[in-house]
């Protein structure tokens, strides 16, 4: 997977979305958009309800 910082990842997807936004690496990363190292996006964090959803979404289709 490719590795963005929060700046760079908001910059080529134009959003305006903050560290808290985002489970951000533990150690710095090589970010492949600017070339620092730098705390890379892991994952985009979840909302409560959103991961419920997803969820029960799983199983009504099971």
């Amino acid at each position: 997977m490719t590795e963005f910082c929060v700046d760079c990842w908001n910059r080529i997807n134009h959003l305006q979305k903050t560290e808290k936004d985002y489970i951000l690496s533990k150690e710095l990363d090589l970010c492949k958009g600017c070339g620092k190292f730098r705390h890379v996006i892991v994952r985009e964090r979840m909302g409560f309800w959103s991961g419920f959803l997803n969820e029960y979404e799983k199983t009504a289709d099971a």
